[in-house]
């Protein structure tokens, strides 16, 4: 990183450890009421002193936590409920409960749960202080060290029913980490329409109640939003994000929270070069026959010509074969590329044909037999044929190396990902590769002629992407397969989360509205904090018992 990019890290950085550090602080003091409250309400205080003390620290509480809060009434007025409105609501809710216990004489056996909502905002908190504690992990995993960012952008390939693609590249310029991890919350989301439904549930079921029995409605309403406001919300995304993210950085890759999972979930192709599958320094020339001694010189040089224009993995081989290959090579006019037979060219005042026995005879050229190909075949090796102006100049025998880790992360990501290879080598085709790599689930596609260009003109516009990536990581495009696959899983875990925990909360009302009507003065805090800690549970085992 330059200067520039230092410091734009560095604040970054800066930003966040503090955002982190005033978080611990709320919820060490929202811990530390709740345990307070919550030794007062078992010690069975008189009933205007807890009125006072609920009332008390109610308020602290919004003041300790005013940003949230503040930020949780005004999205919910504004129809964008986020993970807070119910927090805000129900500690509102807490007020006007604790003002009618001191002002109206209620029954003795009425019960102060405040405690139960107490505990859920501090959770809450907590859920945050740990998300902002990823984001300082993430930072500090791609400090110093060469990274790779992965862009995603639509491009419709309908013959292969590919719809969206990612691509990995060199990242140029340090992005902004911290506004990308802030950018949404899929719980945030799915609530935007569910929360104010509710919140008129309750506003209904409360003033039934309360025309049922005479004095309940705040403390039917205090109590519903408080299940409302339960301890799996923030806990829904929070939990299986962070035990992905721990997982994904020990494959050297970080996600920018939702950012990320939103841009992941439709993806279904990686574009990757010939180079990725088959690395230069894998591969290998085996032998170049020359058969025609008057050209033998040229052969050389348009192979190597060839090789360059195309940017073949076997030219790094090629050049190590033959080190006299001069800088400056023949020009290539005309060019022409046919999918799975190899090049059509001019190159200085010949027409030349570069490819496999496919091309040559479509061109009416007679190439070796087929029971001698079969035998390179069989041994693992390829052929591929240089003509000049209708003869057979040089045959190449050649090997392609592939790379064992990316063989293991392809298989991997089984039959619902594209691996869409871009290249121009004659031998690398579908076949091929699942060959070469015993791929029996991975779909492998190599674009056809009429797709090329499009392709390359995506693959162009992914390398000039400004906006932030979706996923950064230490490994190249072939190291990173595995995130992505634990990525879009990530999405199916985090839509079975917040449906239980949508679950949890009607079933929780339901239950509570019942337990008033039959009996009114019996409604406890424990019951509210049982209930949510039960409905918690599935939370916390989806996020550490998610499949790999």
């Amino acid at each position: 990183m330059d200067k520039q990019e230092i410091a734009f890290f560095e604040e970054q950085y800066n930003s966040v450890v503090a955002s982190r550090d005033k978080l611990l602080m709320r919820a060490g003091i929202c811990l530390g009421i709740t345990a307070v409250f919550g030794l007062l309400t078992v010690l069975h205080l008189p009933r205007i002193a807890m009125g006072i003390l609920q009332l008390i620290f109610s308020v602290l509480i919004w003041a300790v936590c005013n940003e949230e809060m503040t930020d949780g009434l005004r999205s919910f007025f504004k129809l964008r409920p986020s993970n807070d409105s119910f927090n805000s609501l129900a500690l509102i809710g807490s007020v006007a409960h604790s003002v009618y216990m001191l002002a109206a004489n209620p029954p003795a056996d009425e019960h102060f749960i405040g405690v139960a909502l107490y505990f859920a905002i501090t959770l809450s908190i907590a859920m945050k202080y740990l998300y902002v504690g990823q984001i300082i992990k993430n930072l500090d995993l791609i400090r110093d060290k060469k990274t790779y960012a992965l862009q995603v952008t639509d491009l419709s390939l309908s013959k292969k029913y590919i719809r969206q693609i990612c691509s990995a590249n060199p990242m140029e310029e340090f992005p902004n980490v911290v506004r990308a991890s802030y950018d949404s919350d899929p719980t945030e989301k799915k609530n935007r329409s569910f929360v104010p439904l509710i919140t008129i549930g309750v506003i209904v079921a409360s003033t039934f109640i309360g025309i049922v029995h005479r004095g309940s409605f705040l403390v039917s309403l205090f109590a519903m939003l408080c299940i409302c406001a339960c301890f799996s919300a923030e806990m829904s995304f929070v939990l299986p994000y962070i035990m992905m993210q721990i997982r994904l950085r020990k494959l050297g890759s970080i996600l920018m929270g939702n950012y990320s999972i939103e841009h992941l979930k439709e993806t279904d192709a990686l574009l990757i070069q010939d180079t990725d599958l088959f690395p230069p320094e894998n591969n290998e020339i085996l032998k170049l026959n020359l058969h025609d001694k008057a050209k033998a010189k040229d052969a050389v040089l348009y192979i190597a010509a060839l090789l360059n224009r195309s940017e073949s993995p076997l030219e790094e081989a090629f050049h190590k074969k033959f080190n006299g290959i001069p800088a400056q090579l023949p020009t290539v006019l005309h060019w022409r590329v046919v999918k799975s037979h190899g090049i059509i060219a001019n190159v200085n005042i010949d027409n030349v044909l570069f490819g496999n026995r496919n091309l040559l005879l479509s061109h009416n050229i007679q190439p070796w037999s087929p029971e001698k190909e079969a035998m390179l075949t069989a041994a693992g090796v390829h052929l591929v044929y240089l003509t000049i102006n209708g003869k057979i100049a040089a045959t190449l025998i050649c090997r392609y190396g592939e790379d064992p880790e990316l063989k293991k992360s392809a298989e991997l990501l089984g039959g619902d990902f594209h691996l869409l290879v871009e290249t121009k080598d004659c031998n690398i085709n579908e076949s091929m590769i699942q060959r070469k790599y015993d791929l029996s689930h991975t779909k492998i596609s190599v674009p056809d002629p009429d797709e090329a260009e499009s392709v390359v003109e995506t693959r162009e516009e992914l390398e000039e992407d400004q906006s932030p990536p979706v996923i950064i990581s230490t490994q190249n495009a072939l190291g990173i397969l595995e995130s992505i696959r634990r990525a879009k899983k990530l999405h199916k875990t985090l839509n079975l989360c917040i449906t239980l925990q949508q679950l949890s909360t009607l079933f929780g009302l339901i239950l509570t509205a019942i337990g008033i009507l039959i009996a009114p003065g019996n409604l406890s805090w424990l019951w509210v904090f049982g209930f949510n800690f039960i409905w918690a549970l599935p939370a916390v085992a989806i996020a550490l018992f998610q499949k790999e």
